[in-house]
């Protein structure tokens, strides 16, 4: 991981694009759990975001801060 879980939460929080993998859940309101990047299915070998969204999220919501 490149960040903290706090900021991975957040980040979660504020992506459009955000698809749970693995919960079996449809959207995030469904999710049982934390809603986070690392429990996104774009998400990909714990390290990126396969549609690079974190980055630019992290910049306009100045979470790097």
């Amino acid at each position: 991981m490149r960040a903290s879980e706090k900021i991975y939460e957040e980040v979660a929080e504020l992506c459009s694009s955000y698809a749970p993998d693995g919960c079996g859940c449809s959207t995030r309101n469904d999710t049982r759990e934390k809603v986070s990047c690392v429990t996104c299915k774009h998400f990909v070998d714990g390290a990126y975001c396969d549609i690079d969204l974190y980055d630019q999220i992290v910049l306009n919501h100045k979470l790097d801060q």
